[in-house]
């Protein structure tokens, strides 16, 4: 049995993307994947695409602003960090499902 598409998920590489600026579009991967590869130069530019397309640089910056932000506003930073652990535990249980499913089809 096959699972129906997200919905937009096909348009996702047209979506205009935040990184844009600093990055540069190399090809079309899979399902809502788009790989990007920094900027090339100095700067601001090149720095920031550095850091965005490095996913362990990312979480660290990640990391931090929600450390910054719980001291600040404690209630607010709760509810948001709640949603995103609702939503790293949906992207396991989809990747559980999809490793069943591979699995089945053997």
């Amino acid at each position: 049995m096959r699972s129906a598409p997200c919905a937009g998920a096909s348009s996702f590489g047209k979506a205009p993307r935040v990184s844009a600026p600093f990055t540069r579009f190399k090809e079309a991967a899979g399902p809502s994947e788009v790989p990007e590869e920094a900027r090339t130069g100095s700067g601001v530019g090149g720095a920031v695409g550095a850091l965005a397309t490095c996913p362990f640089c990312v979480a660290v910056w990640v990391v931090t602003t929600l450390t910054g932000a719980q001291i600040l506003w404690p209630r607010q930073v709760r509810i948001v960090t709640g949603a995103l652990t609702a939503f790293a535990g949906a992207d396991v249980l989809q990747l559980a499902y999809s490793a069943l499913q591979q699995k089945a089809q053997e």
